[in-house]
Protein backbone atom coordinates (compact mmCIF):
# COMPACT_ATOMS: atom_id res chain seq x y z
CA UNK A 1 0.00 0.00 0.00
CA UNK A 2 2.69 2.41 0.96
CA UNK A 3 4.70 1.91 -2.25
CA UNK A 4 1.56 2.04 -4.36
CA UNK A 5 0.56 5.37 -2.80
CA UNK A 6 4.07 6.74 -3.21
CA UNK A 7 4.16 5.72 -6.87
CA UNK A 8 0.83 7.34 -7.53
CA UNK A 9 2.01 10.52 -5.84
CA UNK A 10 5.18 10.65 -7.91
CA UNK A 11 3.27 10.05 -11.14
CA UNK A 12 0.79 12.78 -10.21
CA UNK A 13 3.59 15.27 -9.49
CA UNK A 14 5.31 14.38 -12.75
CA UNK A 15 2.09 14.90 -14.72
CA UNK A 16 1.52 18.24 -12.98
CA UNK A 17 5.08 19.30 -13.83
CA UNK A 18 4.72 18.26 -17.47
CA UNK A 19 1.35 19.98 -17.72
CA UNK A 20 2.74 23.19 -16.17
CA UNK A 21 5.76 23.07 -18.45
CA UNK A 22 3.61 22.68 -21.55
CA UNK A 23 1.33 25.55 -20.50
CA UNK A 24 4.29 27.86 -19.90
CA UNK A 25 5.91 26.75 -23.17
CA UNK A 26 2.84 27.46 -25.26
CA UNK A 27 2.26 30.80 -23.54
CA UNK A 28 5.81 31.88 -24.27
CA UNK A 29 5.62 30.53 -27.80
CA UNK A 30 2.40 32.34 -28.59
CA UNK A 31 3.07 35.56 -26.76
CA UNK A 32 5.66 37.10 -29.08
CA UNK A 33 3.72 36.77 -32.38
CA UNK A 34 0.54 38.09 -30.75
CA UNK A 35 2.42 41.02 -29.25
CA UNK A 36 4.21 41.81 -32.54
CA UNK A 37 0.98 41.58 -34.49
CA UNK A 38 -0.81 43.95 -32.11
CA UNK A 39 2.10 46.39 -32.27
CA UNK A 40 2.06 46.39 -36.05
CA UNK A 41 -1.67 46.91 -36.11
CA UNK A 42 -1.33 49.81 -33.70
CA UNK A 43 1.24 51.44 -35.95
CA UNK A 44 -0.88 50.86 -39.04
CA UNK A 45 -3.95 52.28 -37.33
CA UNK A 46 -2.08 55.31 -36.08
CA UNK A 47 -0.52 56.07 -39.43
CA UNK A 48 -3.93 55.60 -41.01
CA UNK A 49 -4.58 58.88 -39.16
CA UNK A 50 -6.93 57.44 -36.55
CA UNK A 51 -4.99 58.75 -33.57
CA UNK A 52 -1.98 60.89 -34.41
CA UNK A 53 -0.57 63.45 -36.81
CA UNK A 54 3.10 63.58 -37.70
CA UNK A 55 4.97 66.84 -38.32
CA UNK A 56 8.33 66.86 -40.06
CA UNK A 57 11.26 68.84 -41.35
CA UNK A 58 14.63 68.02 -42.88
CA UNK A 59 17.10 68.66 -40.08
CA UNK A 60 20.60 67.62 -39.11
CA UNK A 61 20.17 69.32 -35.75
CA UNK A 62 16.71 68.26 -34.52
CA UNK A 63 17.28 69.57 -31.00
CA UNK A 64 17.23 73.12 -32.37
CA UNK A 65 13.84 72.53 -34.00
CA UNK A 66 12.12 70.34 -31.43
CA UNK A 67 10.58 73.15 -29.36
CA UNK A 68 9.04 74.80 -32.42
CA UNK A 69 7.31 71.62 -33.58
CA UNK A 70 6.38 70.58 -30.06
CA UNK A 71 4.48 73.84 -29.57
CA UNK A 72 2.69 73.57 -32.92
CA UNK A 73 1.88 69.88 -32.42
CA UNK A 74 0.23 70.47 -29.05
CA UNK A 75 -1.85 73.29 -30.48
CA UNK A 76 -3.07 71.22 -33.44
CA UNK A 77 -3.94 68.17 -31.32
CA UNK A 78 -5.95 70.38 -28.96
CA UNK A 79 -8.08 71.54 -31.88
CA UNK A 80 -8.36 68.15 -33.60
CA UNK A 81 -9.93 66.15 -30.78
CA UNK A 82 -13.26 65.90 -32.64
CA UNK A 83 -11.38 64.04 -35.40
CA UNK A 84 -10.13 61.48 -32.90
CA UNK A 85 -6.57 62.84 -32.96
CA UNK A 86 -5.05 62.11 -29.56
CA UNK A 87 -1.39 62.96 -30.02
CA UNK A 88 1.34 64.03 -32.42
CA UNK A 89 4.81 62.91 -33.38
CA UNK A 90 7.81 64.77 -34.81
CA UNK A 91 9.93 63.22 -37.55
CA UNK A 92 13.22 64.84 -38.57
CA UNK A 93 14.72 63.19 -41.68
CA UNK A 94 18.39 64.05 -42.13
CA UNK A 95 18.23 64.90 -45.83
CA UNK A 96 15.87 65.31 -48.78
CA UNK A 97 16.09 61.68 -49.86
CA UNK A 98 14.99 60.51 -46.42
CA UNK A 99 12.16 63.03 -46.44
CA UNK A 100 10.92 61.68 -49.76
CA UNK A 101 10.88 58.14 -48.38
CA UNK A 102 9.04 59.21 -45.21
CA UNK A 103 6.40 61.04 -47.26
CA UNK A 104 5.92 58.15 -49.66
CA UNK A 105 5.56 55.64 -46.83
CA UNK A 106 3.09 57.83 -44.91
CA UNK A 107 5.32 58.56 -41.93
CA UNK A 108 5.03 62.34 -42.20
CA UNK A 109 1.75 64.22 -42.62
CA UNK A 110 2.79 67.87 -42.70
CA UNK A 111 6.06 69.74 -43.17
CA UNK A 112 7.46 73.16 -43.94
CA UNK A 113 10.43 74.15 -46.08
CA UNK A 114 11.93 76.73 -48.43
CA UNK A 115 10.36 77.05 -51.91
CA UNK A 116 12.90 75.02 -53.89
CA UNK A 117 12.86 72.18 -51.37
CA UNK A 118 9.06 72.27 -51.24
CA UNK A 119 8.85 72.05 -55.02
CA UNK A 120 11.36 69.20 -54.95
CA UNK A 121 9.12 67.23 -52.54
CA UNK A 122 6.12 68.05 -54.69
CA UNK A 123 7.87 66.60 -57.73
CA UNK A 124 9.51 63.59 -56.12
CA UNK A 125 6.97 62.58 -53.45
CA UNK A 126 3.77 64.13 -54.79
CA UNK A 127 3.51 66.28 -51.65
CA UNK A 128 0.86 69.02 -51.72
CA UNK A 129 1.83 72.65 -51.21
CA UNK A 130 -1.11 74.05 -49.24
CA UNK A 131 -0.10 77.32 -47.53
CA UNK A 132 2.34 80.21 -47.56
CA UNK A 133 4.31 80.73 -44.35
CA UNK A 134 5.31 84.25 -43.27
CA UNK A 135 8.69 84.18 -41.53
CA UNK A 136 9.78 87.07 -39.32
CA UNK A 137 6.86 89.13 -40.54
CA UNK A 138 7.49 88.81 -44.27
CA UNK A 139 5.98 86.54 -46.91
CA UNK A 140 8.58 87.01 -49.62
CA UNK A 141 11.99 88.45 -50.30
CA UNK A 142 14.19 89.45 -53.21
CA UNK A 143 17.79 89.06 -54.28
CA UNK A 144 19.95 92.17 -54.44
CA UNK A 145 22.96 92.20 -56.74
CA UNK A 146 25.53 94.54 -55.21
CA UNK A 147 28.84 96.00 -56.35
CA UNK A 148 31.34 98.66 -55.32
CA UNK A 149 29.99 102.20 -55.53
CA UNK A 150 32.75 103.11 -58.03
CA UNK A 151 32.31 99.98 -60.16
CA UNK A 152 31.47 100.10 -63.86
CA UNK A 153 28.94 97.30 -63.32
CA UNK A 154 25.43 98.69 -63.77
CA UNK A 155 23.56 95.78 -65.38
CA UNK A 156 23.75 91.99 -65.13
CA UNK A 157 25.21 91.88 -68.64
CA UNK A 158 28.17 93.93 -67.35
CA UNK A 159 29.26 90.91 -65.29
CA UNK A 160 30.49 89.07 -68.40
CA UNK A 161 34.13 88.18 -67.82
CA UNK A 162 33.91 89.18 -64.14
CA UNK A 163 33.60 87.49 -60.73
CA UNK A 164 30.64 87.23 -58.35
CA UNK A 165 30.39 86.01 -54.75
CA UNK A 166 27.48 83.80 -53.66
CA UNK A 167 26.73 82.69 -50.10
CA UNK A 168 26.64 78.87 -50.17
CA UNK A 169 25.33 76.04 -52.41
CA UNK A 170 22.11 75.69 -50.40
CA UNK A 171 21.02 79.32 -50.40
CA UNK A 172 17.88 80.23 -52.36
CA UNK A 173 18.34 84.01 -52.38
CA UNK A 174 22.14 84.02 -52.53
CA UNK A 175 22.78 81.19 -55.00
CA UNK A 176 19.83 79.57 -56.82
CA UNK A 177 18.00 82.77 -57.75
CA UNK A 178 21.02 84.91 -58.73
CA UNK A 179 22.52 82.00 -60.67
CA UNK A 180 19.33 81.66 -62.72
CA UNK A 181 19.04 85.42 -63.17
CA UNK A 182 22.49 85.48 -64.73
CA UNK A 183 21.71 82.53 -66.99
CA UNK A 184 18.41 84.10 -68.08
CA UNK A 185 20.39 87.14 -69.15
CA UNK A 186 22.51 85.08 -71.51
CA UNK A 187 25.49 84.58 -69.21
CA UNK A 188 27.34 81.31 -68.69
CA UNK A 189 28.09 80.88 -64.98
CA UNK A 190 31.10 78.78 -63.96
CA UNK A 191 32.68 77.97 -60.62
CA UNK A 192 35.90 79.91 -60.09
CA UNK A 193 38.85 77.88 -61.29
CA UNK A 194 36.81 75.96 -63.85
CA UNK A 195 38.62 75.21 -67.08
CA UNK A 196 35.47 76.30 -68.93
CA UNK A 197 35.79 79.91 -67.77
CA UNK A 198 36.51 82.23 -70.68
CA UNK A 199 36.73 85.96 -69.83
CA UNK A 200 36.42 86.81 -73.53
CA UNK A 201 32.91 85.30 -73.69
CA UNK A 202 29.71 85.85 -71.69
CA UNK A 203 31.04 83.88 -68.72
CA UNK A 204 30.78 84.82 -65.05
CA UNK A 205 33.06 83.19 -62.49
CA UNK A 206 31.55 82.55 -59.07
CA UNK A 207 32.82 81.59 -55.63
CA UNK A 208 31.20 80.94 -52.23
CA UNK A 209 31.83 83.28 -49.30
CA UNK A 210 29.59 81.44 -46.75
CA UNK A 211 28.21 84.56 -45.07
CA UNK A 212 26.61 87.84 -46.09
CA UNK A 213 29.37 89.86 -44.44
CA UNK A 214 32.05 87.89 -46.27
CA UNK A 215 30.31 88.66 -49.57
CA UNK A 216 30.59 92.38 -48.81
CA UNK A 217 34.25 92.06 -47.84
CA UNK A 218 34.95 90.12 -51.03
CA UNK A 219 33.69 93.07 -53.10
CA UNK A 220 35.40 95.76 -51.01
CA UNK A 221 38.75 93.95 -51.19
CA UNK A 222 38.51 93.49 -54.94
CA UNK A 223 38.25 89.72 -54.87
CA UNK A 224 34.82 89.85 -56.50
CA UNK A 225 33.18 92.36 -58.81
CA UNK A 226 29.71 91.73 -57.40
CA UNK A 227 27.79 89.75 -54.83
CA UNK A 228 24.25 88.49 -54.25
CA UNK A 229 22.30 88.61 -50.97
CA UNK A 230 18.64 88.89 -49.99
CA UNK A 231 17.08 92.32 -49.52
CA UNK A 232 16.28 91.33 -45.92
CA UNK A 233 19.95 90.67 -45.18
CA UNK A 234 20.91 93.92 -46.92
CA UNK A 235 18.86 95.97 -44.44
CA UNK A 236 19.90 93.89 -41.43
CA UNK A 237 22.93 95.54 -39.74
CA UNK A 238 23.90 92.20 -38.21
CA UNK A 239 24.28 90.69 -41.67
CA UNK A 240 25.36 93.78 -43.63
CA UNK A 241 27.00 96.35 -41.31
CA UNK A 242 26.44 99.98 -42.27
CA UNK A 243 30.19 100.60 -42.22
CA UNK A 244 30.64 98.15 -45.09
CA UNK A 245 27.57 99.21 -47.08
CA UNK A 246 28.83 102.79 -47.26
CA UNK A 247 31.04 101.92 -50.24
CA UNK A 248 28.60 99.53 -51.92
CA UNK A 249 25.43 99.87 -53.99
CA UNK A 250 22.60 97.73 -55.35
CA UNK A 251 22.51 97.58 -59.15
CA UNK A 252 19.83 94.90 -59.77
CA UNK A 253 16.93 93.39 -57.82
CA UNK A 254 14.98 90.24 -58.72
CA UNK A 255 11.19 89.77 -58.49
CA UNK A 256 9.71 88.53 -55.20
CA UNK A 257 10.67 85.06 -54.00
CA UNK A 258 8.23 83.29 -51.69
CA UNK A 259 9.94 82.67 -48.34
CA UNK A 260 8.53 79.43 -46.98
CA UNK A 261 5.77 76.91 -47.68
CA UNK A 262 3.68 74.42 -45.72
CA UNK A 263 2.98 71.03 -47.28
CA UNK A 264 0.90 67.88 -46.73
CA UNK A 265 1.56 64.32 -47.84
CA UNK A 266 -0.29 63.37 -51.01
CA UNK A 267 -2.89 61.02 -49.49
CA UNK A 268 -3.71 62.95 -46.33
CA UNK A 269 -7.36 62.85 -45.29
CA UNK A 270 -9.18 65.74 -47.04
CA UNK A 271 -11.08 66.48 -43.82
CA UNK A 272 -7.88 66.67 -41.76
CA UNK A 273 -6.22 68.84 -44.42
CA UNK A 274 -9.18 71.21 -44.48
CA UNK A 275 -9.16 71.56 -40.69
CA UNK A 276 -5.38 72.10 -40.60
CA UNK A 277 -5.67 74.86 -43.20
CA UNK A 278 -8.46 76.49 -41.18
CA UNK A 279 -6.49 76.29 -37.92
CA UNK A 280 -3.22 77.61 -39.35
CA UNK A 281 -4.78 80.51 -41.24
CA UNK A 282 -6.66 81.64 -38.11
CA UNK A 283 -3.82 81.31 -35.60
CA UNK A 284 -2.65 84.92 -35.89
CA UNK A 285 -6.10 86.12 -34.77
CA UNK A 286 -5.78 84.84 -31.17
CA UNK A 287 -3.23 85.40 -28.42
CA UNK A 288 -2.80 81.66 -27.98
CA UNK A 289 -2.19 81.21 -31.70
CA UNK A 290 0.25 84.14 -31.87
CA UNK A 291 2.37 82.63 -29.12
CA UNK A 292 2.52 79.27 -30.89
CA UNK A 293 3.41 80.99 -34.16
CA UNK A 294 6.23 82.87 -32.46
CA UNK A 295 7.57 79.61 -31.05
CA UNK A 296 7.26 78.07 -34.51
CA UNK A 297 10.25 79.84 -36.08
CA UNK A 298 8.75 83.29 -35.42
CA UNK A 299 6.13 82.81 -38.10
CA UNK A 300 3.80 85.81 -38.38
CA UNK A 301 0.97 83.96 -40.07
CA UNK A 302 -0.07 81.37 -42.65
CA UNK A 303 -2.22 82.26 -45.63
CA UNK A 304 -3.73 80.74 -48.76
CA UNK A 305 -1.84 80.62 -52.05
CA UNK A 306 -3.93 83.20 -53.90
CA UNK A 307 -3.24 86.59 -55.52
CA UNK A 308 0.36 87.73 -54.80
CA UNK A 309 1.13 84.43 -53.05
CA UNK A 310 0.10 82.52 -56.18
CA UNK A 311 2.25 84.81 -58.34
CA UNK A 312 5.28 84.36 -56.08
CA UNK A 313 4.82 80.59 -56.13
CA UNK A 314 4.61 80.55 -59.92
CA UNK A 315 7.84 82.55 -60.11
CA UNK A 316 9.46 79.98 -57.83
CA UNK A 317 8.11 77.19 -60.07
CA UNK A 318 9.61 78.88 -63.11
CA UNK A 319 13.01 79.13 -61.46
CA UNK A 320 12.81 75.56 -60.17
CA UNK A 321 11.97 74.23 -63.64
CA UNK A 322 15.06 75.94 -65.06
CA UNK A 323 17.43 74.71 -62.37
CA UNK A 324 18.79 71.17 -62.27
CA UNK A 325 17.65 70.48 -58.73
Amino acid sequence: MFFTSLLKNLVHKKLVFIKSFLIIFFLLFLQQPIHAENTNNDVINKYARNEIIVLGRVSQGPRRHYRAFDSLGKYLVKHLEDFGIKSFEINFPRNKDEMIQELQEGRIDFLCDTPFSALFFEREADAKIILRQWKNGTSSYQTHFITHKNSQVNHLSDLAGRKIAFEDPGSTSAFFVPMLSLKNNGLDVQLQGSSKFNPMQNTVSYTFSYSEENILYSILRGKSDAGAISNLDWIDPNQAPEGLKRDLRVFHTTPNIIRSLFLARSDISPDIEERIIFLLTKMHESEEGKKVLHDFFKVARFDQLVDDAAEDLEYARKLFAEFDY
